[in-house]
């Protein structure tokens, strides 16, 4: 029987609840590099004052620090998000298969996994978006390329059918994004059910998902799409209420003498980590909605609603 939405929302308020410390922590284990910039700019700002700051700040020894740093700490962020990615989805798979699973456990599992989960992702990007992107980008440059004289590409009436093509395109891509994000939508489960270490078995992995996806295709497909769509409206709004606070923020520290430019640090860290928060959230608020749905369609497909993997769980792996 497929679950009412009821009993998802429910399932993911439970789950959220349960993991609400790990996720302010994980948030900030991503985000600490971007806070210390924002505190190392204010620190540098109060003690040196602004205009030496950009003054020294575009200088070519200064200007290599930074460039390095933001090198480094984007790399840093990358990989530590996709880490988190993958124990996401370990904790919601542990849960349901009654396997208890430490944090420090769960962290050191991800970190396993980041490589195989890395390959595994280019795999599916290779099989199911390179085609489609190569296409879409041929379609929207090649008249380009095609029109050598410039001068008579920019008459209107190839501009109007040229910027109709563009737009048409970009659609369908989009289409064609959300209506994988369905079709792919319990890959990373079946990833974690099925990989037992060394090479990945793409091919059974793909054979599966197809068998899972003909049982959920016509009440979980719509289920999953509403689902999507709904948890990514409450993350956007959740954005902006961040956004709104922190102004608010920074308008009523400005107004008090004295803490002027501590309110705006505050707010501004308030602001980055509460959007990073948010994100996090959502998308495990996400995960959790169609880690139900996968549930629901292994055991209409394969009479059982779990696939304990005792790999993931072995001695080598969780201690």
């Amino acid at each position: 029987m497929t679950p009412t939405y009821k009993e998802i929302i429910k399932e993911i308020g439970a789950q959220i609840k349960a993991r609400k410390k790990l996720l302010i922590l994980r948030t900030l284990t991503i985000m600490w590099p971007v806070l210390l910039a924002i505190l190392a700019s204010y620190g540098a700002t109060q003690v040196y004052g602004k205009e030496y700051i950009q003054a020294i700040v575009f200088s070519f020894p200064t200007i290599l620090y930074i460039i390095a740093y933001t090198v480094l700490a984007f790399i840093y962020i990358i990989v530590v998000s996709f880490i988190f990615e993958i124990e996401k989805r370990i904790w919601i798979d542990s849960f349901f298969d009654k396997k208890e699973i430490s944090s420090s456990a769960s962290w050191k599992l991800a970190k396993k996994l980041l490589w195989p989960a890395i390959v595994f992702r280019f795999n599916i990007f290779f099989k199911y978006y390179f085609t489609p992107l190569v296409l879409m980008l041929v379609i929207i440059f090649s008249p380009l390329i095609a029109y050598k004289n410039f001068d008579t590409f920019l008459t209107p009436n190839i501009i109007y059918i040229y910027g109709g093509i563009v737009l048409i395109s970009i659609i369908a891509f989009f289409i064609y994004n959300y209506y994988l994000r369905i079709k792919l939508r319990f890959s990373w489960f079946v990833f974690l059910d099925m990989y037992k270490g060394g090479t990945i078995p793409t091919h059974s992995i793909y054979e599966k998902m197809d068998l899972l996806n003909v049982t959920a295709k016509s009440e979980g497909f719509k289920k999953a799409l509403i689902l999507t769509v709904g948890v990514e409206t409450i993350g956007a709004i959740t954005n902006q209420l961040v956004v709104i606070m922190t102004e608010g923020i920074k308008a009523v520290s400005m107004g008090i003498p004295g803490i002027g430019q501590a309110g705006k640090m505050l707010g501004d860290i308030t602001q980055v980590y509460g959007q990073a928060l948010v994100r996090q959230v959502t998308s495990y608020a996400e995960i959790v909605s169609i880690y139900i749905l996968y549930r629901t369609a292994h055991e209409q497909t394969f009479g059982k609603e779990q696939e304990v993997n005792e790999y993931m769980y072995g001695n080598n792996n969780t201690i």
